[in-house]
């Protein structure tokens, strides 16, 4: 058997697809014939980090039968040294790892070919930065105060726009009420925390003509319309009041932010 043979069989002779008279010869040319020895191992290496990497897609019931009986009802196909064709491959083993590879491409082609995630604003950018790095301590709260009434006197001496804080029924805010003067979308913006369900919640004001178009997916809820954003695993939940636009970002599911953003108190 020559080096070509040998290799057009080890694929076949991994899965276990060949005759014992044909895995007698594939045997004892490995025994004698080094490099096609090293192949063999490459191959190994290949199909192990194969079903690693890639776990075989769910095959079709009764694709199996389908395969074997369209080709043990087809008519024989002639091996030529012309071509070379392999005839392990009419075995059902080679079938099925073909059909599988063919699956698993077929839907690659439409994972790749669906839509794909488009860039996030900057405005939802900067509010998930802004939320995220104040959890783990690089932004610092500027101040805290008794009341949400003293915390929007406190941004009016430092924004150009008057700050409306919505006060939510949901908020659980018991102590004192924390805030910074942030950026969203490069634009001055007063960010006030509040905590419910054991969650921290970062709530965004600024002047609505700063952000025209909001992002997002429209949805409305209890009677007012948001916008739903994700980035980063994070739900940041835009909508308008006025000539104010607020930014509600948690790790919430949109349901939960947009509950706790639609009832305040009277």
């Amino acid at each position: 058997m020559e080096c070509r043979d040998a290799r057009e069989y080890l694929s076949a002779s991994i899965d276990g697809a060949l005759t014992p008279e044909e895995q007698e010869r594939v045997e004892g040319h490995l025994s004698a014939c080094e490099r096609c020895s090293d192949f063999l191992a490459l191959e190994l290496k290949t199909k192990r980090l194969l079903r690693q990497r890639l776990p075989p897609p769910p095959v079709p019931s009764g694709l199996r039968e389908r395969i074997v009986q369209a080709v043990t009802g087809a008519e024989p196909v002639k091996a030529t040294r012309r071509w070379g064709f392999p005839m392990w491959l009419l075995r059902p083993a080679p079938i099925l790892a073909i059909a599988g590879a063919f699956v698993l491409l077929f839907a690659l082609m439409i994972f790749y070919a669906g839509p794909r995630s488009t860039e996030a604003s900057p405005f939802v950018k900067d509010s998930v930065d802004g939320h995220v790095k104040c959890l783990l301590g690089e932004y610092t709260m500027e101040v805290k105060l008794a009341s949400p009434d003293e915390l929007a006197r406190w941004f009016q001496e430092r924004l150009r726009f008057t700050v409306r804080l919505p006060q939510f029924a949901h908020q659980g805010q018991t102590e004192l009420w924390e805030g910074r003067v942030s950026l969203m979308g490069g634009v001055q913006s007063a960010q006030v925390f509040y905590r419910w369900r054991g969650k921290t919640l970062s709530l965004f004001v600024l002047s609505a003509e700063k952000m025209p178009l909001m992002p997002g997916e429209e949805r409305v809820w209890r009677r007012r319309t948001f916008h739903v954003n994700h980035h980063r695993g994070y739900t940041s939940l835009m909508w308008r009041d006025g000539d104010l636009a607020y930014c509600l970002v948690s790790d919430l599911t949109p349901e939960e932010v947009m509950a706790f953003a639609s009832e305040e108190r009277a």
